[in-house]
This record gives C-alpha cells, sequence and structure tokens, in this order.
C-alpha cells in the first residue's frame, strides 16, 4: 500500500490563500444584498458584510423619506409628516449607487487577491476602514447596541482571515515555485548520484553515455588514451636483429618521403622501383 506524500509548504500556503480569500466574495454578496434590500424598505443585516454601505443607504433612506410609516412614527413621533422635512428622493438614489459600488469592490478584491499580494492587502485595509466606519456610524448616528458585539465579532474574524490570506502570500514570495531535487532548493542542490526527481539532478557516472574513468586510471574516459602493456597488441612493430622497421601502414618511409624501392623475386631492387614483371 502506497504512503500518501506529506505536503510541501508551499502546497500550504497555496490552499490557505485560495480558502481565506473567499472572505472577500462572501462580503461583497452579502454587502450587495443588505444594499438592495433597502430599496425594498427591508433594514435586514447580514453580520458577515460590509458596514458602511448599508450605513449610507439606510441613513439616506431616512432622511428622504423612503423608510416604512411604522418607523417614522416610532422614532419620530405621530405629527412626523408635519415637522419633519425630507430631501429628494434621487439623493437616495445617488447614495444607494455609490453603496453597491462599494460593496462591488469586495468582488475586484476577491479575484485580485489570487494574483497579486498586493491587492490582498488592500483588500484587509479596505475592510478595517469599514470598521471603524461602523464604529462612527454607531457612535455618532444610531449609538452603540447589542447588535454592534455580533457585528465586532464577525468584523474581528473576517479581519482574521484576510490576515492569514497576507501571511500565506508573504511565504509563498520567499518559497521557489518548483522544489527541486526531492524538496531541496536550487541552490542546496546535492551531488550525490540519484536522479529520481528528473532531468535537474546530477547524472549518474555510470549512466549510458557517460564515459567512466579507464582501468589504467586514466580519468575521463576518452578513447585512445589507454595504453596497453603489449605493444604488438596495438599494432606497433618494434625492430628486431637489426632489421628496418617498416612504418605503420606496412612501407618504409625514405628519406625523401617516397616509399622505398620493392625487390624483386632474387632480392635485388629493381631500376624502376617496382616489382620485376
Amino acid at each position: 500500500m502506497t504512503q500518501q506524500s506529506k505536503p510541501t509548504q508551499r502546497e500550504i500556503d497555496e490552499r490557505t490563500l485560495k480558502s481565506s480569500r473567499w472572505i472577500f466574495l462572501i462580503v461583497g454578496l452579502l454587502t450587495v444584498v443588505n444594499v438592495i434590500g433597502v430599496f425594498f424598505g427591508q433594514d435586514f443585516f447580514f453580520y458577515f458584510s460590509a458596514s458602511v454601505p448599508f450605513y449610507l443607504a439606510i441613513f439616506f433612506a431616512e432622511l428622504c423619506g423612503m423608510r416604512s410609516d411604522a418607523f417614522y412614527e416610532e422614532f419620530y413621533g405621530a405629527d412626523w409628516q408635519e415637522r419633519y422635512q425630507f430631501l429628494d428622493p434621487s439623493v437616495f438614489y445617488v447614495i444607494a449607487v455609490v453603496a453597491l459600488i462599494l460593496g462591488l469592490l469586495y468582488f475586484l478584491f476577491w479575484y485580485m487577491s489570487g494574483k497579486s499580494k498586493g491587492w490582498t492587502v488592500a483588500g484587509l485595509i479596505y475592510y478595517a476602514a469599514d470598521l471603524v466606519g461602523h464604529l462612527l456610524f454607531a457612535a455618532f448616528v444610531y449609538g452603540f447596541q447589542s447588535s454592534d458585539i455580533l457585528v465586532l465579532v464577525f468584523h474581528t474574524i473576517t479581519l482574521y482571515l484576510i490576515i492569514t490570506a497576507v501571511r500565506a502570500w508573504n511565504r509563498l514570495s520567499q518559497t521557489p515555485p518548483q522544489a527541486a531535487f526531492g524538496g531541496v532548493p536550487v541552490s542546496g542542490a546535492p551531488t550525490g548520484h540519484q536522479n529520481e526527481s528528473g532531468p535537474d539532478m546530477v547524472p549518474d557516472a555510470s549512466a549510458e553515455g557517460v564515459p567512466s574513468p579507464s582501468a589504467n586510471g586514466n580519468e575521463g574516459g576518452e578513447a585512445g588514451t589507454d595504453r596497453p602493456e603489449n605493444p604488438e597488441d596495438a599494432g606497433v612493430y618494434m625492430p628486431q636483429d637489426g632489421k628496418e622497421a617498416p612504418a605503420a601502414d606496412g612501407t618504409a618511409d625514405a628519406a625523401d618521403g617516397n616509399t622505398a624501392k620493392e625487390k624483386d623475386a632474387n632480392g635485388e631492387p629493381t631500376e624502376s622501383g617496382n616489382s620485376a614483371e
């Protein structure tokens, strides 16, 4: 039964980045739903969404008279229509479009955070600014309520996930894309003869086509460098009994570079240097 290989640190960081950056998509989707709900007179709020786009939409809906009559009677009294002057409804529509754009930016952060660390950091700053905006709205507009505690908790979780994605990007930028040599970086490549990870390994000296040291101690294994013990085995003629040694091609070279005169059948040299007819 084969044992599964342990994932490398780069693979772990890639999985962490992929899972953590999904929080941008979730925040953007829920934020858009919150803003669209304000168009239809709803005031529900998803806690895993951004606060500022929703607060902008709901606040200007209130200023433009877009909320329900029950809402105005509860907070402004029964005579709210007589003593309260609303803004033009077109102001609400402009602000609502701005709020939608602010929510759709999270879709951009989700997409680009998989390509660049800078976009991930920008998304972190953007969502941190949204938390500050929520605190400002709670402090100066609506006042702190018990639901703000849940908002802070979910904002903290979201910020933690985005920070996890940024940390994964930091580790990925310090890890080579391919762990060559069986997990060892290229700069620390081993010099052994094991070639299990592919052509990047140092070739084995015993592999086919790679010369090996010769038997007489010559290194490099170049052809023709071996020197045999018996000269006759190499085709070299050694003179014996004072006879002239022929050339390597079987003929003796004369002083002028021509071939020696051949002898006739009686052993006497011919005049023309050719053999007797």
